[in-house]
Formats: C-alpha cells, sequence, structure tokens
C-alpha cells in the first residue's frame, strides 16, 4: 500500500468501534476529514462536529462505521491564510512557522491526493512497471483505433455484429453439436440392441 503523509486508512473488521487514530499534525480541527468508503467504492463525506470530533490525534465518530468498509482520515488544509502579514508590522517567528507549517501541510496533501486518487505506475515482483488504477474504474474512453490501444466494453459489444453475441452464438451452436452427437450415439445403441 502507499505511504500518505496526511491520509491513514482503515479497514473495518470490527463492528461498533467509534475511536481512531491518525499520526499527522494539523493548524485546526476542522482540517481533519473524514470519509467512509464502501465497497463499490463510492465514498461518503462525513462533517466535522456533527458525524465525528477531533481530539489531539484521534478522530471520534457518532456513528460506527459498517463492517467491510473502508474509513479514510485525511488532512485538509485551507488554502485561505491563515496568517495576514501588515506593512509596519511586528515579523514574529510564531507567524512565520504557522505559515511555512500550513504551506508544508499544502504540499503533503496534494501528494497524497495524487498518490490516493490518480492512475500511476508501478513495479510488480517480477520489476514489470504497471499501470495502477487503484480498483477504480476507467470513464469516457474513445474506442480503440490502433492495434495497441485499450478496448472498451462497447466496442467488444459492437464489433462484427456484437463479440459477445458472436460468443453466445458458438457457445449454443457447440451445446446444439453436443447434443446431436449424443442423440445418434443413443440412436446407434438402439439400432446394436435390436
Amino acid at each position: 500500500m502507499s505511504s500518505y503523509k496526511a491520509r491513514v486508512e482503515y479497514s473495518i473488521t470490527t463492528a461498533n468501534t467509534l475511536t481512531f487514530n491518525f499520526p499527522f499534525s494539523y493548524l485546526k480541527k476542522i482540517f481533519i476529514g473524514v470519509k467512509i468508503r464502501d465497497s463499490a467504492n463510492k465514498e461518503t463525506t462525513l462533517t466535522y462536529g456533527t458525524d465525528y470530533t477531533v481530539n489531539d490525534l484521534t478522530i471520534t465518530l457518532v456513528s460506527a462505521p459498517a463492517v467491510g468498509t473502508t474509513l479514510i482520515i485525511y488532512r485538509q488544509t485551507a488554502t485561505d491564510k491563515i496568517v495576514s502579514w501588515n506593512d509596519g508590522s511586528i515579523l514574529l517567528a510564531a507567524d512565520m512557522n504557522v505559515e511555512n507549517v500550513q504551506m508544508l501541510h499544502l504540499q503533503e496533501e496534494q501528494q497524497d491526493y495524487l498518490t490516493a486518487n490518480s492512475i500511476a505506475t508501478k513495479e510488480t515482483t517480477g520489476n514489470e512497471v504497471v499501470w495502477d488504477g487503484n480498483g477504480k474504474r476507467l470513464t469516457d474512453l474513445a474506442d480503440p483505433t490502433e492495434e495497441q490501444d485499450a478496448v472498451t466494453k462497447h466496442y467488444m459489444e459492437s464489433v462484427q455484429d456484437g463479440f459477445v453475441v458472436a460468443n453466445n452464438q458458438i457457445k449454443s451452436d457447440v451445446a446444439n453439436m453436443q447434443a446431436d452427437v449424443k442423440s445418434r450415439q443413443s440412436d446407434v445403441t438402439a439400432r446394436q440392441s435390436d
């Protein structure tokens, strides 16, 4: 599994668990987000203060997630300035640190988002580099035109009178031939016994 800096995922295997820990810092509690992903890869975003609360490095849910789902805790820092600078104001190290941490958090969250939500390459155990879709569907693809293009479901079902239709016809023809052979064998056996 990928290593995240501002995200942690829990596979829910036990019912009625309400508290979960996370290992990353944050500037404000409201920047901690929670989602639940079901077995069909559909995600539901929970609302801070309504569906969960944050205390130190722990979230507490109001309702326990169902067994078989995935709980995702992530940091989503606001892009609005947390520290405002004014001409002639005193430059405080604490303010500068907050601004630096905000920029660092935004960069980490961007990297985590790309890792969690984009198609990326990965290396297999046989040192082959492959594209990894992270278990998600590809949508809005065109039908193939070149030899090495990916094939869509639409193309498979429509090419040459329909790939699926043609295979079903072959299957039906084979079944009919097998039934015909059995019928002929029965006729031969019946004649031999006469």
